[in-house]
């Protein structure tokens, strides 16, 4: 984990044009949050075979305070509660390919699904020549 909020993964990642959205655009939410403590909440990454799951601890946020965007190469989640504001960028790797991203929020944990689209095989016909 970086100090500065951002997180290289270097295994198989994700990406996609998922967004989640609640009631605020990440403008208005930096607007109401400017005097809460800003936090990087803590995560964990488990790999599947064919997808990724990013869990986050955001306790005591309501599923409307929290954002979910990809920007290039960038997943940024924005999420915050009465006390405090949560903020987590994750850079997603350029050589994954990518069907889907869902995500869900149960008693505190945001978790976040990345699937991710399997090789495309083909067979390549090898002829000889005279």
């Amino acid at each position: 984990m970086h100090n500065n909020n951002t997180n290289n993964i270097q295994q198989p990642s994700f990406d996609n044009q998922s967004k989640q959205q609640g009631d605020m655009t990440s403008s208005e939410l930096n607007k109401t949050q400017e005097r809460r403590p800003l936090r990087s909440p803590k995560a964990r990454l488990f790999q599947c075979q064919s997808s990724w799951t990013l869990q986050l601890a955001l306790p005591n946020v309501h599923l409307e305070k929290v954002m979910i965007e990809e920007q290039g190469q960038d997943l940024y989640i924005y999420a915050e509660n009465e006390q405090e504001r949560f903020k987590r960028i994750f850079k997603l790797p350029p050589n994954e390919r990518f069907t889907e991203i869902q995500a869900e929020l149960s008693k505190g944990v945001l978790s976040i699904e990345i699937h991710v689209a399997s090789p495309d095989t083909r067979k390549i016909e090898v002829r000889a020549v005279s």
